[in-house]
């Protein structure tokens, strides 16, 4: 089975990837935002957004835990995949 968002996210020419850092009480933890922009294949437009936030747990030096929570909401918006996200959600 073909997953529609994957699909549609190659509808994108993203031309500029970020990776913005975010202040945390604990020096252990560590949070950030990854951001994709560029254009739509299929329309020509612009997009930019966020495409994950990150949680990462250090100690010594090394990644003890990490968790990601992508945002695959606006991704489907900016691909034009919304409608396919909600029926992949409703079955």
């Amino acid at each position: 089975m073909t997953d529609p968002l994957a699909a549609a996210m190659a509808t994108l020419e993203v031309t500029e990837r970020t990776a913005t850092v975010r202040d945390t009480a604990d020096p252990e933890v560590v949070v950030f935002e990854l951001g994709l922009a560029g254009t739509s294949k299929q329309t020509g437009e612009p997009f930019a957004f966020t495409a994950s936030l990150g949680v990462l747990t250090v100690r010594e030096g090394k990644i003890a835990h990490w968790r990601d929570f992508p945002n695959f909401v606006v991704a489907a918006e900016n691909t034009r995949a919304l409608p396919a996200l909600a029926s992949m959600l409703t079955r």
